[in-house]
């Protein structure tokens, strides 16, 4: 290998230009092709495509539009979001006529013409408060107290709005039906209002997928003005109390659109300025030089991104920050090259001689780090996990590129900086970062470090066994998520929950569908009532159970035949009661429309189908009822307010659902993490045997020699176990994402005790070991730490944890290659010393 990169860096010096020009038309274009990369924010997409639990979940969502939602939050300090809903229904309207939306939902229950059959929606008390309401003597009654109300001090605005559009108050009756709080239903008149009225709800749909980067961008751009628009005319200054929000699925896409690419830039020139800095002032190398390794690793980043887009043609969530990574890692290529040239060079050497001789003595250890690091990424490809399988693939890739730019393009731009301007280039200043102190401590007490290495392993490892894998989608989403807080604070706020277990039922046919619904209902009422869960939303909002609809229906056909109720003349007992309480009839057309409907609705004779539902302008059936399957579902929600499902309630909930028979399911984000879980676990400890083993074969054909290479593992294995035990000490739990960290560290980790024994291989001596490349090795320490390190700050908790784990993995296999290793080394020195000489 020596020789064959001795003559790779005399080859590139001596055709520089031709090696410039070739490469500067290779980053051209490259770079041509960075630009078309489309950056995929979705969790999804880190996740495997061919697991069964996965593909469920994913088919589920696709059947009901399930992660396609969201709401549009008007939140009320005062707690009057009843106040606001004008501003509700003008945005709504906004959000419809502008094609964003397929539908806003604001209210329950509207009655007009054209509506189904609200009859078949009441309870046995519901259908009693009808029946008397609907008498002449009801009618009468309730225009004497819309009078009273309309004339008292204390009507809010939309009294005389609510009173012409249901006069009847028919609406109050069936809400009470459909809620557990029949005062808050009759309070809210339909909208959906929190119980404690701080929050108003729009559910909207909007009209392209959340998995649509395009279509959630223009979604983005354009709700910003709608929602400005629409609350113009209220004068914020005078209801300071008012303000919107997003909740949802969707509006955690739309945050994450709007983040990460942002993050992601940030993220990248900061590590690249951190690294610079570093190799300027810590380093202590001239201004050019600082530019000289600014081309070489610019160049290599676009390498490596003009290759991703010509594989996969996209960066997903953790792909993302290779940039990142490969600044902390690529310039450790550049140190160990340019220092041994840079040290060559001061001593008297020629340029070119200098370059031979780095090429022919540090490269090969180099080499042979850049190797295992990228064993280490292409490790990771044997997952089934799209992410860390893409992160694997690109940034495998981007190692090598950043190898052989440090290789061929830098002794390139050397040679042409020498060539324009000698002894531009290097420093005689040289950067010690304390390893005399190191050198004389590992030499002089070599036992007392080894016995101090141990202890502080062993009490590290007493954190083994607190490690944990959290498997919430929380754990990898983003810090601080706004659109998370809210639909947190909406689901407090209503009674629900988070992260719902489905439950499918399908059926031959809508009434076979129907029959195993109820069934299923019931089963849910049983685990509710034993506190298993906290509840459930059902297709039941839209279309009642068949026992129900037969009860309802069977008390119908009484009260048409109860001579205290007048169908055929409700339209003029009304109206004769409007009139004769003052009301004004200009609107007669709307009255009789009212009228109609609700005739109508007492005159229904059978049950109501789901397909008759999905065919009225309510779009929301989508989430619970697909005619094209003939199957429903019924979403599930776990007692804690948090959304955390425990293990036995979900194997109690999968033993009742799997005993109501053929055609029933369940599944849910829960059920899918925790069966991925178990996998990405099980593929994350064969990627890192694998990339050990790899890397212990690299290790030996490097050094030829059993005993040095055992050596050089000797602190990665140290730095491993004491990361490890740090991170169950410190509660840092494993995730999705993070848990690459371990084949990564394997890689990177391993590079410190190469260099090492690299210089022990070429001197022989453990003494000079850390005034040769102990700077060096300390300065790639350093900038790993700045690109990993880096990673923290990102707003997502999994990329930002597994920055963490790797800049401690770092830090603790740093340590071990400076200290423990030496040594070791010194102390083998002093015993063979020592049976030499008795």
């Amino acid at each position: 290998m020596e020789k064959i990169l001795k003559r790779l860096g005399s080859l590139a010096c001596r055709f520089h230009v031709l090696t410039l020009i070739a490469l500067g038309a290779l980053t051209v274009f490259s770079a041509s092709l960075v630009f078309k990369i489309e950056l995929k924010t979705d969790l999804m997409d880190l996740l495997p495509r061919n697991d069964p639990s996965m593909d469920r979940f994913r088919e589920l969502s696709k059947e009901f539009g399930s992660l396609d939602n969201l709401t549009i939050v008007i939140a009320s300090k005062d707690k009057k979001a009843l106040d606001y809903s004008a501003l509700a229904e003008d945005i709504a309207k906004k959000l419809t006529s502008s094609g964003l939306a397929e539908y806003a939902d604001y209210n329950a229950l509207t009655l007009r013409p054209g509506l189904l059959p609200f009859t078949l929606f009441l309870d046995p008390p519901g259908m009693e408060s009808l029946k008397n309401k609907l008498t002449p003597q009801g009618i009468d009654e309730q225009m004497r107290r819309n009078k009273e109300r309309l004339l008292s001090p204390l009507a809010s605005p939309l009294e005389a709005e609510f009173i012409a559009s249901d006069p009847l108050d028919i609406r109050s009756i069936v809400l009470a039906s459909l809620s557990k709080d029949a005062q808050n239903a009759a309070a809210s008149q339909g909208y959906y209002v929190s119980n404690d009225a701080s929050l108003l709800l729009i559910m909207v749909k909007p009209s392209g997928s959340y998995r649509d980067i395009a279509s959630i961008k223009r979604f983005r751009l354009a709700l910003a003005p709608i929602l400005q628009e629409a609350v113009k005319g209220l004068r914020l200054k005078d209801n300071p109390d008012l303000s919107i929000g997003l909740a949802g699925p969707y509006a955690i896409a739309i945050e994450a659109n709007e983040r990460l690419p942002r993050e992601v830039f940030v993220n990248a020139i900061t590590s690249s300025v951190l690294v610079l800095l570093l190799f300027k002032f810590v380093f202590r190398k001239r201004l050019v030089a600082v530019m000289l390794a600014s081309v070489t690793l610019a160049c290599a980043l676009v390498w490596t991104l003009g290759a991703a887009y010509l594989i996969f043609g996209e960066l997903n969530m953790v792909s993302s920050v290779v940039t990142a990574m490969l600044m902390g890692l690529g310039i450790d290529y550049v140190v160990h090259v340019f220092g041994r040239c840079e040290t060559e060079y001061t001593a008297g050497r020629d340029l070119m001689g200098a370059i031979k001789t780095a090429m022919e003595k540090t490269a090969p250890g180099v080499v042979t780090g850049a190797i295992t690091t990228s064993t280490a990424f292409f490790s990771i490809v044997i997952t089934s996990f799209q992410g860390l399988h893409n992160l694997g693939v690109i940034a495998g890739i981007g190692v090598i590129a950043c190898l052989a730019s440090t290789l061929i393009l830098l002794p390139a731009l050397m040679t042409m900086t020498e060539r324009l301007r000698k002894g531009l280039l290097f420093s005689d200043k040289q950067a010690l970062l304390g390893t005399r102190v190191l050198s004389r401590i590992t030499n002089k007490h070599p036992g007392y470090v080894i016995g101090a290495s141990v202890l502080l392993i062993l009490l590290s490892a007493t954190g083994l066994g607190f490690l944990r894998f959290d498997s919430g989608p929380e754990a990898t989403g983003a810090v601080k998520s706004e659109a998370l807080m809210m639909s947190e604070r909406v689901s407090r706020a209503f009674d629900a929950g988070m992260n719902p277990l489905v439950v499918t039922v399908t059926g031959a046919n809508d009434a076979d569908m129907m029959e195993r619904y109820e069934r299923m209902g019931n089963a849910l009422a049983r685990l509710k009532e034993q506190g298993t869960i906290r509840g459930y939303a059902s297709l039941e909002r839209f279309v009642p159970p068949l026992s129900k609809q037969r009860a309802t229906l069977n008390a119908l056909a009484e009260a048409r035949q109860s001579e205290a109720i007048d169908v055929v003349r409700l339209e003029k007992t009304l109206k004769a009661a409007l009139q004769r309480h003052g009301f004004n009839l200009v609107a007669a057309d709307d009255y009789s429309a009212y009228a109609a409907n609700i005739s109508a609705a007492m005159k229904a004779n059978t049950p109501l189908t789901p397909n008759e539902v999905a065919k009225t302008a309510n779009g929301k059936i989508r989430h619970f009822y697909n005619a094209d399957a003939i199957k429903a579902v019924a979403y599930v929600y776990p007692n804690s307010q948090k959304g955390v499902w425990s293990e036995g309630e979900m194997t109690t909930i999968e033993r009742e659902i799997n005993g109501l028979g053929n055609g029933f399911g369940l599944t849910g984000a829960p059920i899918m993490y925790s069966s991925l879980k178990t996998s990405i676990i099980k593929e994350s400890v064969v990627a890192s045997l694998v990339s050990l083993v790899l890397i212990v074969l690299i290790v030996y054909a490097q050094f030829r020699a059993i005993r040095r290479a055992v050596m050089v593992f000797v602190p990665l294995c140290a730095g491993f176990l004491a990361t490890l035990g740090l991170m169950g000490l410190v509660g840092l739990n494993f995730n999705f994402i993070n848990i690459a960290a371990m084949p990564l560290l394997l890689g990177i980790g391993i590079d410190y005790g190469v260099y090492i024994m690299q210089d022990y291989a070429e001197n022989g001596s453990s003494s000079t070991i850390l005034a040769n490349v102990g700077s060096p090795v300390i300065m790639c320490g350093l900038t790993t730490i700045a690109g990993f390190g880096s990673l923290a700050t990102v707003g997502f908790k999994g990329i930002a944890s597994m920055g963490i784990i790797i800049g401690i993995g770092v830090v603790a296999c740093l340590a071990g290659s400076l200290l423990l290793l030496p040594a070791i080394l010194a102390f083998k020195e002093q015993r063979a010393k020592n049976q030499t000489y008795p």
